[in-house]
Formats: C-alpha cells, sequence, structure tokens
C-alpha cells in the first residue's frame, strides 16, 4: 500500500491560492466536484480530467487526475 500523498490538483491550487470556482468555470462543471476531486473523494472521468488539465495549462496531468495516488502496480502507460 502507498503513502497518502497530496492529490496532484489539491497541491497545484494550494501554491496558486486557486478558488475551486476558477477551475470549476474553466472546466465546466461545479465546484462540488472541484472540491471532492481536490480532497481526494472523488476521481473524474476521463473527459472532465481533460478539461481539468486543459485549465492549468496542462500543467497537471490528465493521468494524475485520474490516478492521484499513482499508477495500479503492474500497469505501464
Amino acid at each position: 500500500m502507498k503513502d497518502k500523498q497530496p492529490i496532484p490538483l489539491a497541491r497545484w491550487m494550494n501554491e496558486r491560492g486557486t478558488p475551486n470556482s476558477w477551475i470549476a468555470d474553466r472546466a465546466n462543471t461545479s465546484r462540488e466536484t472541484i472540491r471532492k476531486i481536490r480532497i481526494g473523494d472523488s476521481i473524474p472521468r476521463p473527459d472532465l480530467a481533460a478539461r481539468i488539465s486543459t485549465a492549468t495549462n496542462g500543467e497537471i496531468k490528465v493521468l494524475d487526475l485520474l490516478y492521484p495516488t499513482g499508477k495500479p502496480d503492474g500497469v505501464k502507460f
């Protein structure tokens, strides 16, 4: 089992002081959805992960959103 690491989106937003509403507006989703992803209670669907990545100018990768604690053992990308 891997140690719990900060969710990449949360780290990115915290470093910049970015509110949930900023990402939500640019990714065309709700603030509540972003809040859940940010705290690790939800994993976005691939299409939303792509929109969030676009909103961060690619600084947050789609795979980081889909696998916030790292890729599963034995999986190759």
